[in-house]
């Protein structure tokens, strides 16, 4: 009689831990009624914060959905281990879901890829495809990108195209670049005042061989009246950029 009712005790124990496990609130959804793209902003804080274990479940989180810009993101993490451990075939996964829905950034780093051969085999056309649709959407660095690739086999007239596009933007190698096409009549007649234009905008946005070619420009007169002034200023602005053909001239005047 004594064992039954210690047993019945210990059943009745049981009884009651598992009603009060049952008894626990259910976990809360803590995205529940945010949308997507505000998930994303939150992890985007995150990110900021360099908090990436929460950035990484914010983009998880709102990418399970088909958001592109948190694909993107996502992507991101991937590539930089941002959250997650590195994985350079789940950042072009990633990149490619979001590309594929027009998102530019994505586009842009896909073509990265692509031309690189990260984490994919390397394929100039389709590093050149994805450039294009990213610049398309008006992201510059891949008008820049599409202008060096076009120069690079010769298809000077898109060089020109895609290089006025990114120079339109102030983009600094661009404006440079598309300079010295009109400087040597590539892909459009040679046109020494424009190149000048574009050489001096260059310069003044840092471009030291811009700066360099500009004190040439002074110097000889091309494009422009001669100014012994301004071509100094210019030599010795290339010089502080590091420019040794710069320096080797200043040298040679005695003026280093």
């Amino acid at each position: 009689m004594c064992l039954k009712m210690k047993y019945a005790i210990v059943l009745l124990a049981a009884a009651v831990v598992l009603t009060a496990r049952t008894q626990q609130p259910a976990a809360v959804d803590e995205y529940a009624g945010l949308t997507d793209e505000q998930i994303v902003h939150r992890g985007l804080n995150y990110a900021s914060a360099k908090n990436y274990a929460e950035a990484y479940r914010c983009f998880s989180r709102a990418a399970q959905h088909g958001y592109d810009v948190a694909q993107f993101n996502l992507g991101q993490c991937y590539r930089l281990g941002h959250g997650v451990k590195p994985d350079t075939l789940k950042a072009v996964d990633y990149y490619k879901m979001a590309a594929m829905q027009g998102q530019e950034e994505a586009q842009y780093n896909l073509a990265e890829c692509y031309m690189q051969g990260y984490g994919v085999q390397r394929d100039s056309i389709e590093a050149e495809k994805w450039y294009r649709k990213a610049a398309e959407l008006g992201v510059t660095e891949a008008a820049f990108k599409l202008g060096l690739f076009y120069a690079s086999t010769g298809n000077y007239g898109q060089a020109l195209k895609y290089y006025q596009q990114a120079a339109d933007k102030d983009h600094p190698e661009a404006t440079y670049n598309l300079g010295m096409l009109y400087f040597n009549g590539q892909g459009a007649g040679r046109d020494l005042r424009t190149a000048f234009v574009l050489l001096k905008r260059a310069a003044t946005l840092g471009v030291v061989d811009a700066q360099f070619n500009l004190a040439l420009c002074y110097g000889k007169g091309l494009g422009t009246p001669v100014n012994r002034d301004m071509a100094l200023h210019w030599l010795r602005e290339a010089a502080r950029g590091g420019d040794a053909s710069a320096r080797q001239a200043l040298k040679a005047m005695g003026l280093q």
